[in-house]
């Protein structure tokens, strides 16, 4: 069976493979400096302590990319349901690596309820989910008039 010429006049498994690349490309969890960027272009206060992760060790790849998408969701709740600012800290130790983030609540007005970040939606179950998967665990729940996130992740490969 000949291959078919796309339109443009190029076989069309080269076509493809020039769309799986732009695909994993558009797939690729972005740097955790860029969700940092997007989450202060969109409003909101951040303050960041600790070492950003780095992508130069084989094993921490895939980490960062769990951790990119952690923290893209806990900025996006954080926008949503916060006071307005967020703090970030990474910490590292031999074996695991943390990410905390921790917001403001703005109290329920008087008859409303409990704050919308007291809900637990899809987000805070995804998070924990994609956590597990790579070893990895995730506690989220208020502490006072704080909302904390704190995800950990083993530094190694997964056994």
């Amino acid at each position: 069976m000949a291959r078919t010429p796309s339109p443009r006049g190029v076989p069309e498994g080269r076509d493809a493979q020039s769309r799986d690349a732009q695909s994993s490309e558009l797939l690729a969890p972005p740097s955790l400096e860029h969700v940092v960027e997007v989450a202060r272009s969109r409003g909101l206060s951040l303050q960041v302590s600790g070492e950003v992760p780095r992508g130069d060790e084989p094993t921490r790849s895939g980490i960062r990319g769990v951790l990119s998408r952690v923290l893209q969701e806990a900025l996006t709740n954080a926008a949503a349901h916060g006071d307005g600012a967020a703090r970030v800290e990474f910490t590292e130790t031999p074996h695991q690596m943390r990410l905390r983030v921790t917001n403001g609540v703005p109290d329920a007005p008087v008859g409303r309820g409990p704050s919308p970040a007291l809900a637990t939606g899809t987000g805070i179950i995804t998070m924990r989910e994609r956590l597990a998967q790579a070893g990895g665990t995730l506690q989220a729940g208020r502490d006072g008039d704080l909302w904390v996130l704190t995800a950990d992740l083993p530094r190694g490969r997964r056994r």
